[in-house]
């Protein structure tokens, strides 16, 4: 009784595959995480990219983010 709490949220709106942040998956994203993945201290990510769930990041999920961009409905990232 009697105590007050404040919490500051943030809420993040984020489309699985957008690597870049411009709202579009697209071929730039596919070459963004290969970026990442050969040159991670200066390709950081601020996104979740582990679009293969095997808890790595590397080739299959470059290749899951690019099956997606090209195939959209067969190949779902979330």
């Amino acid at each position: 009784q009697g105590l007050q709490t404040t919490y500051d949220v943030q809420v993040i709106d984020h489309i699985p595959g957008d690597m870049d942040g411009n709202r579009i998956v697209d071929r730039d994203d596919v070459m963004q995480l290969l970026w990442h993945i050969t040159f991670p201290e200066l390709y950081p990510l601020d996104v979740p990219a582990d679009f293969a769930f095997d808890g790595k990041l590397d080739r299959d999920d470059v290749m899951q983010l690019l099956w997606h961009v090209t195939f959209p409905e067969l190949f779902p990232l979330n």
